[in-house]
């Protein structure tokens, strides 16, 4: 290849679940810096993922530039196991996915879960639920849909699959309740299913019952509309708890309202 860079751990797994003993990255004085630093972070996540699985770190070893070319050969690191049979893929990331699925199949250990460097491109995410509000701003804003709400329930859904830690979500979260925790989910089926990452029960109309958002979203804004001019009313500020139908009704029978 033209450059070091060019590839990375995608191809390093896939050929290690094809039966390599050993990945070794060729380095020159000519690979440009930028690229370096992008290799060793990539090298970095995909030794942790290595490592948590119960393989040796140096089955993906960088040589030092300057290693003569003559007389290279991969050392016997990784232990015997039955090839991956997959096909080519164009899809970076699942093809990073699958071979760490297979070589899941045959590893020396099965945590549920790799902690990763920063900048990793798996993990999940860590609600403070003192903050958060429900207000699923973090699932309008993610470019994957690992965010999700709970349809007519108050939850916030996560699908560890889709997420990239862009850390979109904790950017844009209005109340700043989310953090980026990257991890690696060893388990495939564990993986693809869908977790609950905060819950509450639904807040209701304090005129006819019907459930409309969640207790602390109500709560929140009670409270930053309490000083507002146009809520110093008790019956305006009421309205706040009712749902868009009985606030509707409430507002054309309030003369003050109407005024």
């Amino acid at each position: 290849m033209e450059e070091l860079g060019s590839v990375s751990a995608e191809l390093w797994l896939a050929a290690l679940s094809f039966g390599a003993t050993q990945v070794l990255l060729y380095d020159e004085a000519v690979t440009p810096a930028q690229s370096r630093d992008t290799l060793q972070q990539q090298l970095a996540i995909a030794q942790a993922q290595l490592q948590g699985l119960g393989y040796p770190a140096d089955a993906i070893h960088v040589l030092p530039v300057g290693t003569p070319a003559q007389g290279i050969s991969p050392a016997p690191v990784m232990p015997l196991l039955t090839p991956a049979t997959q096909g080519g893929m164009n899809d970076k990331r699942q093809q990073w996915r699958v071979a760490l699925d297979h070589l899941y199949r045959f590893a020396p250990a099965m945590p549920a879960s790799i902690a990763l460097p920063a900048g990793a491109p798996f993990g999940t995410l860590v609600i403070n639920k003192d903050s958060c509000t429900l207000c699923m701003a973090c699932a309008t804003i993610c470019p994957f849909k690992a965010i999700e709400g709970g349809g007519n329930k108050p939850q916030l859904r996560f699908h560890p699959n889709h997420c990239v830690q862009c850390g979109l979500c904790a950017t844009g979260c209005p109340e700043q309740a989310i953090s980026l925790q990257p991890l690696y989910i060893t388990d495939p089926e564990q993986r693809r299913l869908a977790q609950v990452l905060h819950e509450e029960p639904p807040f209701c109309c304090v005129q006819c019952g019907k459930p409309f958002g969640s207790q602390s979203a109500i709560k929140t804004m009670l409270s930053r509309l309490a000083s507002h001019p146009m809520f110093q009313n008790p019956r305006a500020l009421r309205r706040l708890e009712m749902c868009e139908d009985c606030r509707v009704m409430d507002v054309v029978q309030d003369p003050a309202a109407m005024g």
